[in-house]
């Protein structure tokens, strides 16, 4: 019987230079405590894939390591919401409203 893979978190110093790569997210949650405001965990190697950044957060990873491991699980695994079509108008309308609202006080100020 073959094991589930492990998802490896990898760990960036505040410099951006990849240095270590976690199992455990408690373990990520000590190096982020160590290398301080910057430090980042990733869900991969991409920049994109940032799940927590040192400094950033509500509170640092040094306060509470089963927050950070709670936040890092919660982002890794919630899925995003489904948007239906009416919902999606919904939204596009608004954003069309405040662009237009945006537009229009631009060109008061230029006037």
């Amino acid at each position: 019987m073959s094991k589930k893979p492990v998802a490896w978190m990898k760990i960036y110093a505040p410099s951006g230079i990849y240095v270590a790569s976690c199992n455990d997210p408690a373990a990520a949650a000590a190096l982020m405590s160590f290398y301080g405001d910057g430090a980042e965990i990733r869900n991969g190697h991409a920049k994109r894939n940032v799940v927590w950044k040192e400094g950033a957060e509500l509170q640092r990873a040094g306060e509470s390591y089963d927050y950070v491991s709670a936040l890092i699980h919660d982002r890794t695994t919630t899925a995003d919401p489904v948007v239906d079509e009416e919902q999606a108008r919904r939204v596009e309308s608004g954003l069309e409203q405040s662009r237009a609202t945006a537009r229009e006080m631009l060109s008061r100020k230029t006037s």
